[in-house]
């Protein structure tokens, strides 16, 4: 499975002999499964702890209670779902791995199910190249526009002021006492507070929220805040 193999030699750079944990909610065994056969395949030994969704909202996990990593890991990979519910114990964790000083590689893929694994496949150079660039125009830029096209024939701006704030990169390779997401991608930067000012229309999938193909949500921003939204869908 090409993503797979992208994650391990790519992203976590791990060759035979190697030992990866894997940090895994029970309810995503399968997705566990697929990782761990194809880490054997290329004789990469792994480990792992099935996490309690219960028990981590209620306690959360801290690593030094992980006697796996007693072996000492090469990569750790922490796969859960994607909610509201988990996200701030999953950084707090992820947070606690990196800063436990260990020579880690870690890896989150939160909300990756087996369908997923099979659906993906991409260059990740390409995408590294990609991300660079924009991470590079955002670390030029004072202001952005967003021009998109409203359900009314229109074209709605939306304007963020970013102040040449420093942008964040996330290109999924993953360097020593790091942490990342998988699959990655990414160049993002924080707005100036109270500045953004517009209007802009989303289609396609929000988090919590995937849209259907006729459907459409339009945001109004002022002073940086939302005054006002609406969903609706198209009669077409």
């Amino acid at each position: 499975m090409v993503i797979i193999e992208q994650l391990l030699d790519s992203s976590l750079k791990l060759t035979a002999n190697s030992n990866l944990l894997i940090l895994v909610q029970k309810e995503f065994s399968k997705t566990y499964e697929i990782i761990k056969t194809v880490a054997n395949k290329k004789n990469i030994h792994t480990d792992h702890v099935f996490i309690d969704r219960k028990a981590f909202l209620n306690n959360g996990l801290k690593p030094y209670s992980i006697e796996s990593i007693i072996n000492v890991p090469q990569a750790i990979i922490l796969l859960m779902e994607l909610s509201t519910e988990t996200t701030q114990k999953r950084l707090d964790l992820l947070y606690e791995l990196k800063d436990t000083g260990k020579h880690w590689r870690i890896t989150s893929m939160p909300g990756v199910e087996e369908k997923h694994l099979k659906s993906q496949s991409f260059d990740i150079e390409d995408i590294v190249d990609k991300s660079k660039y924009v991470f590079s125009r955002l670390s030029e830029a004072s202001l952005l526009r967003a021009y998109t096209k409203n359900p009314f024939g229109h074209t709605d701006l939306l304007e963020i002021s970013v102040n040449n704030n420093v942008p964040i990169l996330s290109t999924g390779l993953i360097s020593d006492r790091c942490w990342g997401n998988f699959p990655s991608g990414e160049s993002f930067i924080l707005p100036v507070q109270k500045k953004t000012a517009g209007y802009i229309t989303i289609r396609g999938s929000l988090p919590f929220r995937p849209l259907k193909s006729n459907e459409w949500i339009r945001v109004e921003f002022k002073y940086g805040k939302i005054v006002y939204n609406s969903i609706e869908a198209s009669s077409d």
